[in-house]
């Protein structure tokens, strides 16, 4: 009965997730023998839980959602979260920033750290307030712990507060199995290893236990087998290289991720405590150092030639001599972990008392990769802490769910969080290893929430939701309406308006003194001018710090705001084929940016973007086909006429000769006095040049997945990522390549230039079932990405295929890496 059930319930789809997954969303411990027995029309009703303070069925929840079952983690093959978003969310694209890591973007939104979505696990939201958001797990991998991973598309910041601006990614873990333990070991070709291990316990009719830990290790890519591509912003190589320079480190290397988690539920009694570390080398995103033993030393003919890419160059080389890295390119992102959430419900009269208590402590740092030839006593020493810091979060909250009444759900709550920040787990605040020398300041921050959410059924077919939300934050105060209209005018056919507001709230990085603000001498803030690394010795790339900003200035930050209206829709056709299409229209303002001419993050201009998704699935007993197409772009912006000016001290050689004359033309403090006024336009750098295509989001995304199930033992699954390009880096590109720069076509032109810049990344596996309940799976990813030389133009057509972009927040950084380098795989499970 059992297997004739799946097979059929499968044909059952919805765009958002397989339709059986909706039971599970609100009763996971429901026995499967009830949930086999429900009807279309039941599965239908079942209620969820994503998305919203009240239990609404499917039909009635005014969201735009992507759910990500087990089985699709497991057949694709995903080896991070990064990596299962990218290939099943429409319009979610991941890319890098050599200076913070892997980075998001979806919904118009990209920036260069994690504070734009918010990611939780379980619920329990796991964003930073120091400075990286939820820098914590987009490369962790170990994702054999998860039971489903639901994304909100699109802005939500009633429900889930300040940060849900680009939406919410929610992790939810398994809390039982149809087995007592699973056991999972895979191996990555080259060098690659983790082992994940699921264990679960019933010690009573009322009680449920699971513990799961795993444990990754990898070399990457390979070291300087990927390459660096377009104008590197920084070492920057002379005079441009059209077959790309080597990378200095190995892409997608770590030298250890590590997760343990333990679940406890009893009765209406729920504990969950989950501890992570990611590591994540940053190596290949810079290019090759050819003498990393002269680290923080003048290049001279005593350097000895060196080989490069099959080259001999010698230490006076117009293109190399400037490529000194000063050590940035062992750096290493670090991010420790550790969290705990309690909840218990009080149910009366259908009505439930929800109570919530967490705990979070973190560690970020920037420490220093080993690698070959930085042995020498110059050299930073391995385990080396360019950064640390951490913060301590705890939060409580309340909330009233009202359902005695008929045709209404309405809930109200509260929340109050409190943010210690500045000290990581070992008590540590520090940059360079200086005591006192801090990267942010030390200071508590205290938000108190108020939400309140209703629907009311008006009719059988037409439902309306209210909500809204305040948060009161140390530094700002942000409000947050909804209003969403349902109609359900057919069998199989939903309808949803929705409009919705988020914000968000600096970090203590934005709004407080940090590691540019402060004397490495002294630790209090500095008076006097200083380079960027005040410990070693600058060259003509070193930037000079600009004068500190009053503390009054950092405070008067703004938060950032997003609204959004949406229209989407759901047509399940003949049980077989769901499609969803999607259009939202939506403003920013007050984006928080990054300004290398101030050297601090400041409220951008606006710019409103279009966003549509087309998201289509067929299912059948023998064959799960899924695609989507996404369109987003700026619409109604004006970039180049949103200037600011600043007032910054100039520097007059003639008064002032503590710096050399290299430096000229640069704004920082001067012993004069006198003053200049530089522009800064964040919206043109970083966002949009045209007003027509963003910088750092490809503007079409197209992705297929399909899995065919031949025989009850086999498996196949492929899945197939198009970025149409960049058009809106076009202008800066062509530029670029007019002097010998090579970005392998990928801002596009014509229809010809457009087709040859589509980087296509396409995975493959097999699944067989074996006796013992145990599974093989052997993976193929990024089949087309081979970074291999050709002809005159230095590379061949698969080239395309293994690049990703740098995020851009200012327009020297356009670097372009071939990361997603041909790799394979494979995994070995058993179920005890």
């Amino acid at each position: 009965m059992k297997k004739k059930f799946m097979f059929s319930l499968k044909s059952l789809s919805l765009s958002a997730g397989q339709i059986i997954l909706l039971s599970v969303l609100v009763f996971p411990e429901t026995p499967s023998e009830i949930i086999d027995e429900l009807s279309l029309g039941e599965l239908l009703a079942v209620e969820l839980s994503s998305g919203s303070f009240l239990e609404l069925d499917y039909k009635k929840s005014p969201v735009s959602m992507t759910i990500i079952t087990s089985e699709m983690i497991k057949y694709s093959g995903a080896r991070n979260i990064s990596e299962l978003l990218e290939i099943f969310v429409p319009g979610f694209q991941y890319m890098y920033n050599k200076w913070n890591g892997t980075l998001w973007g979806m919904r118009g939104v990209a920036n260069d750290r994690h504070t734009k979505l918010i990611y939780l696990v379980n619920g329990h939201k796991m964003n930073a307030q120091a400075r990286d958001g939820f820098q914590g797990e987009v490369v962790l991998g170990l994702l054999n712990d998860i039971e489903r991973v639901e994304v909100l598309r699109g802005p939500a910041g009633v429900i889930y507060g300040s940060g849900a601006i680009a939406g919410i990614v929610n992790v939810v873990t398994k809390k039982t199995g149809n087995k007592n333990a699973q056991v999972n070991t895979g191996f990555t070709i080259p060098r690659g290893a983790d082992i994940d291990v699921t264990l679960f316990g019933s010690p009573s009719d009322n009680q449920k236990i699971s513990f799961s830990a795993g444990y990754r290790k990898s070399e990457g890519t390979g070291l300087h087998k990927s390459k660096i591509y377009g104008n590197p912003s920084w070492p920057c190589p002379g005079t441009p290289i059209p077959g790309g320079v080597p990378s200095d480190g190995s892409y997608g290397s770590t030298d250890g991720n590590m997760r343990a988690s333990f679940g406890w539920q009893i009765d209406n009694f729920d504990l969950y405590v989950r501890a992570t570390r990611q590591i994540e080398n940053a190596g290949g995103w810079f290019t090759i150092d050819p003498w990393p033993e002269l680290n923080n030393q003048s290049i001279d003919s005593t350097a000895g030639n060196r080989t490069v890419d099959g080259r001999i160059i010698e230490p006076d080389d117009s293109v190399w001599f400037s490529t000194e890295s000063f050590g940035e390119n062992q750096r290493q992102y670090i991010s420790d972990n550790l969290s705990a959430e309690g909840s218990y419900n009080f149910t009366f009269n259908k009505n439930i008392l929800k109570i919530k208590c967490g705990f979070d402590r973190n560690t970020t740092r920037i420490g220093t990769e080993q690698r070959a030839g930085y042995s020498a006593a110059n050299s930073r020493s391995p385990g080396f802490i360019a950064e640390t810091f951490g913060e301590s979060r705890f939060t409580l909250s309340t909330m009233f769910l009202l359902k005695s009444v008929d045709k209404l759900q309405f809930a109200a709550g509260m929340e109050y969080r409190l943010d210690l920040i500045g000290k990581d787990m070992e008590g540590k605040n520090s940059r360079e290893e200086i005591q006192g020398y801090k990267v942010v300041s030390d200071v508590n921050y205290q938000t108190l929430s108020l939400f309140s959410e209703g629907f009311f059924d008006i009719t059988d077919k037409f439902g309306i939701d209210l909500g809204g939300r305040l948060d009161f934050h140390t530094r700002a105060f942000m409000a947050n309406p909804k209003i969403a209209l349902v109609f359900n005018p057919w069998y199989n056919h939903f309808f949803k308006l929705i409009y919705q507001t988020a914000s968000n709230n600096g970090s203590a990085d934005n709004y407080e003194y940090n590691r540019n603000h402060f004397d490495p001498e002294t630790g209090d803030i500095r008076t006097d001018p200083s380079f960027e690394r005040s410990r070693q010795k600058p060259n003509i790339y070193t930037d000079i710090l600009p004068m500190v900003p009053s503390v009054e200035e950092l405070h008067s930050l703004k938060p950032e705001k997003v609204r959004s209206i949406e229209l989407t829709s759901t047509h399940t056709i003949g049980d077989l084929f769901t499609i969803t299409p999607s259009a939202a229209l939506g403003q920013v303002t007050n984006l928080f940016g990054w300004s290398q001419v101030l050297f601090r993050v400041i409220n951008a201009g606006k710019y409103n973007y279009g966003n549509f998704d087309l998201d289509c699935k067929l299912e059948t007993r023998f064959i799960v086909f899924g695609g989507n197409h996404t369109l987003q772009r700026p619409v109604f912006t004006e970039s180049r006429s949103q200037d600011k000016y600043f007032i910054q001290p100039h520097y007059d050689k003639t008064s002032d000769s503590w710096y050399d004359t290299t430096y000229q033309g640069r704004y920082y403090p001067v012993s004069d006095g006198t003053y200049d006024t530089v522009k800064v336009n964040l919206v043109s750098d970083g966002i949009t040049v045209d007003g027509k295509n963003f910088l750092n989001l490809s503007t079409n995304t197209t992705k297929f997945y399909l899995t065919v199930k031949p025989l009850p033992w086999i498996v196949f699954n492929t899945n197939l990522r198009l970025f149409w390009g960049l058009p809106g880096r076009k202008s800066l590109y062509d530029r670029d390549e007019k002097d010998g720069y090579n970005y392998l076509d990928i801002q596009n032109g014509s229809f010809s230039e457009r087709l040859r810049g589509v980087p296509k990344k396409l995975n493959a596996s097999l699944h067989f079932f074996l006796p013992e309940d145990i599974t093989l799976s052997i993976f193929a990813y990024d089949i087309l990405g081979v970074d291999r030389k050709s002809g005159k133009s230095g590379y061949d057509s698969f080239v395309i295929n293994t690049i990703r972009w740098q995020q851009m927040a200012n327009p020297e950084q356009k670097d372009i890496a071939s990361t997603d380098q041909q790799s394979f795989g494979f995994t070995i499970s058993k179920g005890f």
